[in-house]
């Protein structure tokens, strides 16, 4: 679920606290990023990340406050809208 964490540009704990990255390997598999250190193995295969802040220069969501993800094999599965606070 979506949180506030504390903001380097600000200091103070704001959303967004998670990020979300969806990606989909190509058949022969998915070489380590450049400067993360993070590789994929296998291939075909669907795979999600969820992080406090980017990993890679990649596209990434940030999850609105109180936004929940359900995640299943690399893949969105459900949710929901953010709760009002």
């Amino acid at each position: 679920m979506g949180t506030g964490r504390i903001q380097q540009s600000s200091g103070r704990i704001e959303p967004p606290g998670l990020w979300l990255s969806l990606r989909h390997c190509p058949p022969d598999g998915l070489p380590p990023d450049t400067g993360s250190g993070v590789a994929v193995a296998g291939s075909g295969r669907a795979v999600a990340w969820v992080a406090s802040v980017p990993l890679t220069a990649e596209d990434w969501r940030p999850l609105a406050e109180g936004e929940m993800v359900v995640l299943r094999d690399g893949e969105i599965a459900g949710g929901s809208e953010p709760c009002p606070r």
